[in-house]
């Protein structure tokens, strides 16, 4: 086994992840850096400065990186390419319960280009954003045949096995995911942890979103700290196999959504650098590919008052829109007056496809 570094250079630091708006979903579960588990192989590094050989110097071990820290994918990643919106006014005549009126109003949204490529950092979080929506469409398709309440898990490596490749690392997670129970779902991988001094360090481990055969039932057991000889809970399980292989394995709370969970794991995962179409998450057992057939529609982008398709549209009037998404002012998501000075000021652009840009695909 060829021995790894024992070094990683970091550069700058890693923001807080902030809330995300995913197509009308409002994705706010924070429950920052909750996998900080203790391990024996904590090698930090301070931040430097004195790196300048270091091509990618910013949270990098080996092979392995952050998502959100590779090269940009091209020149289009993030720039402004238009509106769309609802024009049927007709339909928004309506007061909400708290007293907003939407007479007169459209539902306008600022558009911007994502590559949807986990390694660019302009636009990793998009790719959280749709990568998080299709794997909750999948994992809940699957929970409604059957397979049994959703459970956030993960799965932390013994420092023995640090050094195999990463296919290796997952063959052997996803056998010892089914010797505790884990009938299938999502495997996410995490090459680094975070500490309280604000540094990263290489500790491979996956966070797994799936299903336990006969579900989770230790949550709220009394006995969850000293399980009797004759429980065969997940918790005494993975216990007892603990023993055997040294893979720590343990179930979180409850989740809020399954889709907050699933896009803040995804916005601190890791990459291999330069693999073509690497993947940072992979299916298994009873949500693998080969068990489950679905077909998945992703979320549309539809108007929040009369829940009709987005269109691409145009605006004609004389206000400044805000399209850089630094910018203080800058809202993705508005009710704008579908007229002004009595004329109306939007129209629906002919040279671009009517529709979402969330679109239907086999998964």
């Amino acid at each position: 086994m060829q021995a790894l570094p024992t070094k990683a250079y970091f550069s700058g630091y890693f923001p807080l992840i902030e809330p995300e708006v995913a197509l009308g979903t409002t994705i706010n579960e924070m429950d920052m850096f909750e996998d900080g588990q203790p391990t024996d192989f904590k090698e930090t590094v301070p931040i430097l400065s004195d790196a300048p050989h270091l091509k990618h110097p910013y949270a990098t071990f080996g092979a392995f990186q952050l998502v959100g820290n590779g090269e940009q994918t091209n020149e289009h990643c993030g720039q402004y390419i238009g509106l769309m919106g609802c024009l049927r006014v007709e339909l928004h005549n309506k007061i909400t319960l708290d007293g907003e009126n939407y007479a007169g109003k459209i539902d306008r949204r600022v558009v911007h280009h994502w590559c949807n490529k986990p390694s660019c950092p302009t636009c990793y979080k998009a790719w959280a954003v749709r990568s998080a929506l299709r794997i909750s469409a999948r994992l809940k398709e699957a929970s409604k045949r059957g397979a049994g309440q959703i459970e956030h898990l993960m799965i932390s490596l013994p420092k023995k096995d640090y050094g195999l490749s990463l296919k290796s690392m997952r063959a052997k997670v996803n056998r010892l995911l089914k010797k505790r129970g884990v009938v299938g779902g999502v495997v996410i991988f995490h090459g680094f942890r975070y500490n309280l001094q604000d540094l990263w360090y290489f500790s491979p481990h996956f966070h797994v979103v799936g299903v336990i055969s006969g579900g989770y039932i230790c949550r709220g057991c009394k006995f969850k700290s000293c399980c009797k000889a004759e429980c065969d809970g997940f918790d005494s399980r993975a216990w007892k196999l603990q023993q055997i292989d040294g893979y720590v394995c343990k179930v979180f709370g409850k989740r809020k959504t399954v889709v907050g969970t699933l896009y803040y794991q995804l916005n601190h995962a890791s990459v291999v650098k330069n693999v073509e179409r690497f993947h940072v998450y992979t299916y298994f057992g009873c949500v693998s590919y080969h068990k489950l057939k679905v077909h998945v529609e992703l979320h549309k982008a539809v108007c929040r008052i009369c829940r009709h398709d987005l269109i691409w549209i145009r605006y004609h009037g004389d206000k400044a829109i805000v399209t850089d998404r630094d910018s203080p002012s800058y809202v993705r998501d508005s009710f704008e007056d579908y007229m002004e000075n009595g004329i109306p000021v939007y129209d629906e652009s002919p040279k671009r496809r009517s529709g979402s840009y969330g679109y239907n695909f086999e998964d």
